[in-house]
């Protein structure tokens, strides 16, 4: 017979989220904790702060293919961020910021080091949520690309109206 579900219970089904691992990076000078199990919470929430970082890009003036890439790469740094101890900001960080400390992690060689420390299926989580948003993503960045194709056509069309207008 199945047991009435308790708030004490509640609490002890959550514990397994608080798990934590310590690991020692770059040669063994710095000491991480890492999460082990990832919260399915912090999971939405990651997921909701890169296609918001995605969204702010989209509204950037004069955004340059370099710009996507890097936004794209940032989800390596917001795993960090949300399933360790890495001293990265959560609170009031920018695309730009967050680029240049994604930038510092992967240069150091932090991200894989780190990485090779999570389990698989915790990784595996964070990925299928972003496919499941995936096609949104896509979706939003398709827009991007048309709206600015459109207002590029938009300005030349205006353009070519002045000059005609001028020529007379």
């Amino acid at each position: 017979m199945a047991k009435k579900l308790t708030l004490s219970e509640l609490n002890k089904l959550g514990e397994k989220f608080n798990e934590r691992k310590k690991i020692y990076i770059l040669g063994g000078e710095y000491e991480v904790d890492i999460n082990t199990n990832f919260m399915p919470s912090e999971i939405d929430d990651l997921v909701m702060v890169y296609v918001a970082a995605i969204e702010e890009l989209k509204t950037l003036n004069k955004v340059d293919e370099i710009q996507i890439k890097d936004t794209l790469s940032l989800l390596p740094t917001l795993i960090l961020r949300s399933f360790t101890s890495l001293p990265i900001p959560k609170q009031n960080t920018d695309i730009a910021s967050l680029i240049i400390i994604s930038k510092n992690l992967y240069n150091n060689g932090i991200i894989d080091e780190v990485y090779s420390h999570f389990p698989e299926e915790q990784i595996r989580k964070v990925n299928d949520k972003i496919n499941a948003f995936g096609k949104n993503i896509g979706t939003v960045m398709g827009e991007w690309a048309i709206a600015e194709e459109v207002n590029k056509s938009k300005q030349d069309s205006e353009s070519a109206v002045e000059n005609n207008e001028v020529g007379k």
